[in-house]
């Protein structure tokens, strides 16, 4: 093979730079297509897991969502691919470890990856003809984007994937706060836009501007390409010119050479205010609902000193609960918590620094305003502390440090790449991270006050900024419905009868389209594995048993980690429903964010940065192996350090954990509100969850504990918490936690490095275990019924009602038991329903965004969901009527092999040292055995057409058992209970 240098030219390709990566044990290829100017750079390295990824600039001229609509819908049909949705085919029956699509700011990207170099080469085919020579037909267009449906009554009703998940995005604080955190700055750029589109604005653009928006921005010479992995530059460069390139090299872009760099916006010589609102329910207030955020545009991203200087800035001034302006925002009793927005945002061409509040008046904007601006005077003047800044630069250099698995470290290489790639800088300017940490620590320690002259010159003096408030309004949704209906009323009544005509038969041919099979000889093209390619032998992690004295178990896994020490705790609950049981969560989301040790909160959060790469806590409860619902509910604790800096570490766990202050009312009220606020936060956006969680609790008590925990009812035992006496109660409760069950009769340990670092470890690993007592002399009790675990009666079907313009919906019915061969059918057929009839009901033709069926086997729960969905009813329906679909007709020969593999893909996406430690940690909890995995993965090998069917008569056979739960807006849920009156019944309103 030949050796790429520099000047090299070979498969119409010239090499512009041969560089080594040292940081990534990697080496960076660049190269630029001679006829067309396409570029293409390669991170080799050894890595197996090879991503691809075409990059397209593409900076909006309005919130139509032209670029978000073409991102969806260059995947629906190609030239060589002539077939209604490639992509889903390619997610049926490949080996994917990664697959999307995704429209930034500025660009948009089609990335995936493979471990197997045939299918890698597979998916790079077919994204790369999607991508250049699309079909975009009308259909697709009024399938992805927008279409104005017909109502019985004869009405324009609009749909259409794109617009539905834009109206769920825009029925959520934190993302209207998000979003206009960065837009604000950009006035007369195309950053001002929503380049995701407003859903109002979505149905304004034509198809026609859709055509020309791919005309313009999706050629070659517009096109980056990247490529990460051990599989050789030469053959990809030649893969890409006989494939697709070679076609463009007598023609000229119709745009695409032409297009100018994007400039930077003209700077301000004053401050702006901007209000926003967002959709809201009777129990928000403006007073307590709102949040202020102010927002300062920097220097240019293109810059990676300028960029990674503000990383380490921001850490400082943010990056845990002891940093100065952290600190003083959440203290200050101005609102609950920092703002959603609060942070950097490196994804456009100029770097925006946001910070504010939540949970807030539009009373206290100027109060706010003046705390930042003392806070970030005084640091100007007084200095930053030395210790706060050492640790932010240690944080931060901890992340780049720590090794990612596969697709998600060449993802994350690849969005650093494009951040001055695309603006006309090398890819390996950005790329880099060493060199320009390296070169800001120098300029530290020769300038001691480079951070405050960064306060000085971007934050202080520095006019071009916003004041940004985000405020609710009871009845926003159903004015956003209303004003939409009005938009297209007045649009009907200027139809001419031709005009209603042309709409008819867009209709009855979009009808056609969807319902009409592709041919079978385009199906026949679309490139697919065969199950001999796939491996039978499951990978395993390497565990090895240890014997730590008075610990319940443990285990050690020789990994390499970069120098850096994974350890584990599992604390065991066993026999704890009669106490506190709901307040554990936010136990164990209090303990690293409390004082310790006689040293207050801020202190010991300073602590942390400085000799961790993090610690913090999060509860679980799940079904071990062999079924008859036994359960294993624990809290895991994780800490990551450096090998050297272990014992430090370590002793500093022992201190929060044996010496943590819950008497701290005030610290505790900081924590309690950022706790539901960041529940409430996450309601909308992961709707599908919550729901799903409400159904399969009434099949699972795992499940149902989990629910307590993390779903709605978690949500509303936090609101039964009121003043000060309920943050009084939860300090006492976290107390009784701690003196009962942090004792060695409850602890299982989980060691990751590798082994030759263990002699030294495990000595103090031992000594940390043996100072908690062996077993507790407390009982785990609460006089509290509501605080305790309970079983409730679920109801068959329920409504969540929540101000959205889109829901959610979730059905779970019994399913089978992990390693028997009925689980493994059920779980083919999950992903055949998830690919197949689910996304073609639910998706194309339905409007949500997406559409899902899984299979629990450990917790024996079939489920389905949908998400962002305009339905209630027809998703329900169409939930049973998957399976019947395949109780009537089996799936053939080949949709069932793709079925499989796709299923088998699942288990084989890389894990990075850390998600190896974990994931091998709950297998041992769990009774998870290797021959159990390697079992289960010979009967999805064994699984024929025929035990699909069976699958779906059994699976049928026991639906009406299931439970149903559907999370919407009012209106939606009252207009499904007129069919279905036990959902009236069990409506509930959740206070947001």
């Amino acid at each position: 093979m030949e050796t790429l240098t520099s000047g090299t030219r070979l498969h119409g390709f010239e090499i512009l730079s041969v560089r080594p990566l040292e940081e990534f044990q990697a080496e960076g290829i660049w190269a630029r297509h001679l006829q067309t100017g396409c570029q293409v750079y390669h991170v080799r390295t050894e890595e197996p897991d090879n991503l691809f990824a075409f990059a397209f600039k593409t900076p909006p001229r309005d919130s139509t969502g032209v670029a978000h609509i073409l991102e969806h819908t260059v995947l629906c049909g190609s030239e060589r691919f002539p077939v209604k949705d490639p992509f889903l085919l390619l997610l049926k029956g490949s080996m994917h470890t990664y697959m999307n699509a995704l429209t930034f700011p500025d660009k948009t990207v089609y990335p995936a990856s493979s471990q197997v170099e045939q299918d890698f080469y597979n998916l790079l085919l077919v994204y790369g003809d999607a991508v250049f020579f699309p079909l975009l037909r009308k259909e697709t267009f009024l399938q992805e984007g927008h279409r104005r449906e017909l109502t019985p009554e004869g009405k324009l009703e609009p749909t259409g994937i794109v617009f539905n998940e834009m109206k769920g995005n825009y029925s959520s604080h934190d993302s209207i706060a998000a979003e206009w955190a960065y837009r604000s700055l950009f006035e007369n750029s195309p950053y001002a836009f929503d380049s995701g589109g407003e859903p109002e604005a979505i149905l304004d653009l034509s198809y026609e501007e859709f055509i020309a928006f791919h005309r313009t921005y999706y050629h070659p010479s517009n096109c980056y390409i990247f490529f990460f992995g051990n599989l050789p530059t030469e053959r990809h460069l030649e893969f890409l010119e006989t494939h697709f390139l070679y076609r463009f090299q007598d023609g000229k872009p119709v745009g695409g050479k032409d297009l100018p760099l994007l400039a930077p916006v003209p700077r301000w010589q004053a401050p702006r205010r901007l209000v926003k609102t967002y959709p809201s329910g009777e129990a928000e207030s403006v007073d307590r609902g709102s949040s202020v955020t102010v927002n300062w545009l920097l220097g240019q991203a293109t810059d990676p000193f300028h960029v990674v200087s503000f990383e380490v800035l921001t850490e400082a001034l943010l990056g845990h609960a002891g940093a100065p302006l952290e600190k003083a925002l959440v203290e200050s009793g101005l609102g609950e918590d920092l703002s959603p927005a609060t942070g950097l945002e490196t994804e456009t061409l100029e770097l925006a620094f946001s910070v504010g509040l939540r949970g807030t008046s539009p009373k206290r904007e100027r109060e706010i305003e003046e705390l930042i601006f003392s806070v970030l005077r005084e640091l100007s003047e007084k200095g930053i502390q030395e210790d706060i800044l050492e640790g932010a630069i240690r944080r931060v250099e901890f992340r780049n440090r720590e090794v990612k698995a596969g697709a998600s470290f060449g993802m994350r290489l690849m969005r650093r790449a494009l951040r001055g790639w695309i603006h006309g800088q090398s890819p390996e300017r950005t790329l880099e991270f060493r060199p320009w940490m390296e070169g800001l620590k120098e300029e530290y320690r020769n300038n001691p006050r480079f951070f405050e002259t960064l306060i000085e010159r971007y934050l202080l003096q520095n006019p071009h900024r916003t004041t940004l408030l985000v405020v609710p309004e009871k009845g926003l949704d159903r004015k956003m419905e209303e004003a939409l209906r009005s938009k297209l009323e007045r649009e009907a009544s200027t139809f001419s009868p031709k005009e209603w005509e042309a709409l008819r038969e867009d209709l009855e041919r979009f009808r056609r389209f969807q319902s009409s099979p592709d041919p079978e000889d385009a199906l026949q093209r679309i490139p697919s594995l065969r199950l001999t390619d796939i491996p039978k032998e499951v990978e395993t992690i390497p565990t090895v048993p240890l014997g730590i004295k008075g610990a319940k178990g443990a285990w050690a896994h020789d990994l390499y980690t970069n120098g850096i020490v994974y350890l584990d705790l599992a604390i065991d609950l066993e026999g704890t429903e009669q106490g506190p049981f709901l307040f554990l969560p936010l136990f164990a989301a209090s303990l690293s964010e409390i004082g310790a040790g006689g040293k207050p909160y801020d202190r010991v959060s300073l602590e942390l940065q400085l000799k961790t790469g993090g610690f913090g806590a999060s509860i679980e409860a799940g079904t071990l192996v062999g079924g008859g619902q036994r359960i294993r509910q624990c809290i895991f604790l994780r800490l990551k350090t450096l090998q050297a800096l272990f014992p430090e570490g370590l002793t500093l766990v022992r201190t929060i954990l044996q010496e943590g202050d819950f008497q701290d009312i005030r610290r505790l009220t900081d924590i309690f509100l950022e706790y539901r606020n960041d529940l409430k936060s996450s309601i909308i956006p992961n709707g599908s969850s919550y729901a799903a969680s409400r159904a399969e609790r009434g099949i699972s008590a795992a499940e149902a504990r989990e629910e307590l925990w993390k779903g709605v009812s978690q949500y509303l035992f936090v609101h039964t918490l009121r003043g000060r006496r309920g943050i009084e109660r939860m300090a006492e409760r976290f107390q009784k936690t701690k003196e009962s069950l942090l004792c060695r009769d409850r602890m299982y340990v989980n060691l990751t490095c590798p082994e030759g670092y263990w002699r030294e470890i495990l000595p103090v690993l031992e000594q940390f275990v043996d100072t908690f007592p062996a077993e507790s002399s407390y009982s785990f009790f609460t006089p509290s019924r509501k605080e305790r675990y309970r079983q409730e009666k679920v109801p068959k079907i329920e409504g969540l009602c929540v101000p959205s313009t889109v829901g959610f919906v979730a059905k779970a019915i019994p399913g089978s038991l992990l390693g028997s061969r009925e689980y493994a059918h059920e779980a083919v057929l999950a992903h055949f329903l998830s690919t197949g009839y689910l996304w073609e009901k639910i998706r194309m033709e339905g409007g949500a965004y997406g559409a899902h069926c899984t299979s629990h086997g450990r917790e024996e729960v079939f489920s389905f969901s949908s998400y962002r969905d305009p339905h209630i009813l027809p998703t329900l329906k169409a939930f049973r009527e998957s399976l019947e679909s395949v109780a009537r007709r089996k799936p053939d020969e080949r949709a069932s092999q793709d079925a499989i593999i796709g299923t088998i893909s699942k288990d084989m996406r890389p894990l990075s040292p850390s998600g190896k430690s974990i994931v091998a940690f709950k297998r041992s909890l769990y009774g998870i055995e290797d021959s159990l995995r390697a079992r289960h993965r010979e009967l999805l090998l064994e699984t024929r057409p025929d035990n699909l069917q069976e699958a779906a008569e059994r699976l049928l056979s026991r639906f009406d058992e299931g439970y149903a739960s559907i999370l919407a807006g009012k209106e939606a849920l009252q207009e499904a209970s007129k069919a279905i009156p036990d959902l009236g019944e069990h409506v509930q309103d959740l206070p947001m």
